[in-house]
């Protein structure tokens, strides 16, 4: 897997107020995860993909159902 330059998924402090709580589930090449109280749910792993791996390109708390 290539290094990422930066985090694509964070936390959601750089949003306007206006963004929050408007999206419920992301879908990424790297997994589709569900977003509660600020934590990126893992619904499913993309073939060949690590939590670790998954965990590096994400700024925000990332939990395993």
């Amino acid at each position: 897997m290539a290094a990422r330059a930066a985090a694509e998924l964070s936390d959601g402090d750089t949003l306007p107020l206006t963004g929050r709580r408007v999206v419920q589930r992301v879908i990424t090449d790297l997994a589709v995860l569900d977003i509660t109280d600020g934590t990126f749910t893992v619904v499913e792993l993309a073939p060949s993909v690590t939590v670790t791996e998954l965990q590096d390109a994400t700024a925000a708390p990332v939990t395993l159902t």
